[in-house]
């Protein structure tokens, strides 16, 4: 018996429906909300929110939806989305590459997403033991890796054994972490689809972590999806002490194909429901699409 668990997401269904998007000058049309609330007031509450609530609240009527096609919502989400390229390049880009839309940019440009964690739940089997008290002779463990990304390009990234739930408060804090949390700080890197990560486990080591991945999205617009390609250890470039013993910083001191599941991206809004929460003992492997 195979149980699915589908994280519900209604509106998917109502994108790109075709809706007309019309002046709506009649006086009489719509509730009361959308009679007494000018197109430019809602404007400014949609500047406001994030890409994805202007996203939902497009599907609750047409005059919503007209104006969640304002270019001024979609500028800024640009510019927050790709803020370590600049302003200038991106006013380029929009211009050379898509037509001067910054709605098309949005889809169509890859990019990561800061308004949730990527979650990657990976399940093995452990060699158990077998005793008078223990007559489980393997073990099904479940651990999770995690990685939560900024505009400016730093990350932080946890691995734990504990659900996304109980420790996405530690990422969601920032700087502001207790080291305790074992939560590491690094930076990202995006060339087209192509991810490089870098992080030390600690302040005072030699050598730091890169993680080459690629990025894709289950629907157009998405990114909602990173598939891991390899993890290196490398010296650091900047370690004094490699350096001097003449040691060659920057290689490669090994590679490891790992047998990582794919990081599945999570909003805040779904951090306490989403089904990458369960238990092993309610569902053993999270398939990834």
């Amino acid at each position: 018996k195979v149980n699915l668990y589908i994280q519900p997401r209604l509106w998917f269904s109502f994108y790109s429906s075709g809706l007309l998007s019309s002046p709506l000058s009649h006086p009489n049309f719509g509730g009361l909300i959308q009679r007494l609330l000018p197109d430019e007031m809602l404007l400014e509450v949609f500047l406001r929110m994030g890409p994805a609530e202007v996203s939902i609240a497009a599907i609750c009527c047409r005059q919503w939806r007209h104006v969640a096609t304002n270019e001024s919502i979609w500028r800024h989400a640009c510019l927050v989305a790709w803020k370590v390229d600049g302003r200038r390049h991106n006013r380029e880009l929009v211009k050379s590459d898509f037509g001067g839309s910054w709605v098309t940019m949005w889809v169509y440009r890859p990019r990561l997403r800061f308004d949730g964690i990527y979650v990657s739940r990976n399940t093995y089997v452990k060699p158990g033991t077998v005793g008078w008290n223990n007559s489980k002779p393997v073990h099904l463990v479940v651990y999770y890796r995690y990685f939560f990304f900024h505009p400016e390009g730093t990350l932080m990234y946890k691995t734990s054994p504990h659900p996304l739930k109980s420790v996405a408060r530690d990422l969601l804090r920032g700087r502001k972490t207790k080291e305790k949390a074992n939560v590491y700080f690094g930076d990202w890197f995006l060339e087209g689809t192509h991810l490089t990560t870098l992080f030390k486990y600690s302040s005072k080591a030699s050598s730091q972590v890169k993680t080459e991945l690629e990025l894709r999205a289950t629907v157009p617009g998405a990114y909602n999806r990173i598939d891991v390609k390899s993890l290196v250890s490398q010296y650091d470039e900047t370690d004094a002490e490699a350096i001097a013993n003449n040691q060659q910083y920057v290689i490669r001191d090994h590679l490891r194909r790992l047998n990582v599941s794919t990081y599945v991206f999570v909003s805040i809004h779904d951090i306490e429901t989403h089904a990458i929460n369960l238990p092993v003992d309610v569902m053993d492997f999270y398939v990834v699409d």
